[in-house]
């Protein structure tokens, strides 16, 4: 079963037992994987392309999160916590910093990789290879701190 495959069914699941917040967001992640899909071509059978657009949602919240803490609203940040697990609970499990340094190494052997300019070459190859999995953030500081 795919992740879109999920989150229809949890989806389905949450409107029979009447979990609104659940629905709400499941609603939402839907809304903005069919987006993806129609206005960016992402097909939606190929849980890597669905678990980049689920990061950026994932993002998004954090970063209201993040927000709504310096506007010392504790009451929407509860609510932005409470959704960014939901949709946390749709990604794989992430890398651990062991596994994406070997990653990251194997992948600069493979590339030849040896200047920044090759940045944008390598962290692609690694995302390719981790199948959804890496963190763009430490990706990006770890394949920075390796080339020259």
């Amino acid at each position: 079963m795919t992740i879109y495959e999920r989150v229809e069914n949890d989806m389905k699941a949450a409107l029979k037992s009447g979990d609104k917040e659940r629905r709400g967001v499941l609603q939402s992640i839907k809304s903005d994987l069919m987006y993806a899909k129609i206005n960016q071509g992402v097909d939606l059978a190929k849980d890597e392309l669905v678990v980049g657009v689920l990061r950026k949602i994932l993002k998004k919240r954090q970063e209201s999160i993040e927000e709504f803490r310096k506007g010392e609203r504790a009451d929407l940040v509860a609510v932005e916590e409470t959704q960014a697990k939901i949709v946390e609970a749709y990604l794989p499990a992430g890398l651990s910093e062991g596994e994406l340094t070997a990653l990251v190494d194997e992948v600069l052997k493979e590339t030849g990789a040896t200047t920044k300019k090759d940045m944008g070459r390598v962290m692609k190859a690694v995302f390719e290879k981790s199948g959804g999995r890496a963190d763009g953030g430490a990706v990006s500081k770890l394949v920075g701190s390796r080339l020259a």
